[in-house]
């Protein structure tokens, strides 16, 4: 993913959104960006699912047609409340825009008897460019990190300059599989990079 987020002072946005996939995430999106006619409003409802009320301004998928060629998603957005609006005019956000709930989606379970099955390995990265809007400062920005463990890493880095701080995240998971014996550990490594991707910014006048 790459975005470049501009902020608004009433806590909305404006989103260039690219987006590239392979593998078994192309073949997913493919099928469900399959009807011509209706990718705008799918890739709409898609993207609502993370920011509510998004609009999308402009759409293309170059090379969605071709199954041999990665999946490539080309937007521009507007969200109404990318961040929250808090006392004083100060805004509030997420690191990477929005709550990320891995130990929910994966390992909801305090323990298993059986093996968990997590598919085939994959790996994410980000890269979001946010500037805030003119006569605004950062009043606070996340610490980098990295986690490691059997299964997989998490390393985020954030550079700021000015009025614009730049995030870059990479996910990976190594295993598709992991033992009943293992949960414990890998419910350890998803809650450890909630934790990292839960940091906020804040701007401030």
């Amino acid at each position: 993913y790459e975005l470049d987020v501009v902020l608004a002072g009433d806590g909305s946005a404006k989103v260039d959104h690219v987006m590239d996939l392979t593998g078994a995430g192309a073949s997913s999106w493919r099928g469900g960006l399959e009807a011509k006619e209706q990718r705008k409003e799918l890739l709409t409802k898609m993207l609502s699912r993370t920011f509510p009320g998004t609009v999308v301004r402009t759409a293309s998928f170059p090379g969605i047609e071709d199954i041999l060629a990665p999946v490539r998603v080309e937007a521009a957005l507007e969200v109404p409340a990318y961040t929250t609006v808090e006392q004083g005019g100060k805004l509030r956000w997420r690191v990477v825009g929005h709550e990320v709930q891995l130990l929910r989606s994966y390992a909801a379970q305090q323990k298993r008897e059986y093996p968990l099955e997590i598919g085939v390995p994959n790996r994410e990265e980000r890269s979001i460019r946010y500037t805030l809007p003119a006569g605004m400062r950062f009043a606070q920005v996340p610490s980098g990190a990295t986690v490691e463990s059997p299964f997989g890493r998490l390393v985020l880095t954030i550079k700021q300059d000015g009025r614009t701080a730049t995030v870059e995240t990479l996910i990976e998971f190594t295993r598709d599989r992991i033992e009943p014996a293992e949960y414990g550990e890998f419910r350890e490594f998803l809650t450890a990079i909630d934790a990292a991707l839960a940091q906020t910014f804040e701007g401030t006048r």
